[in-house]
This record gives structure tokens, C-alpha cells and sequence, in this order.
């Protein structure tokens, strides 16, 4: 999986918000949910 993303377009978006740092602790809190069984599911095809 791979993911191109300009600068500008992440700047545009997190100066909107609020706290863009929580996005950072959210998506860790989500891969600690997932673990690695749902990781297999994200990346099985189908």
C-alpha cells in the first residue's frame, strides 16, 4: 500500500482543524486496536 500525499493538500486540511496532532495519536490507537489479525484483514484481498 502506498500513499502519495503533497504537502499542500495535508497543510490545507489540518489547518482546520482544530488539533491535527490528535490525528497522529488516533491513527496509533487504531493499529493497536486492530492488531495484527485485523492488519491481515485490511490487506487480504477480497
Amino acid at each position: 500500500m502506498l500513499h502519495l500525499l503533497r504537502e499542500a493538500s495535508i497543510e490545507a486540511v489540518t489547518d482546520k482543524l482544530a488539533n491535527p496532532d490528535l490525528i497522529y495519536e488516533r491513527n496509533i490507537e487504531t493499529l493497536r486496536r486492530l492488531g495484527m489479525e485485523g492488519w491481515r484483514k485490511l490487506l487480504t484481498p477480497g
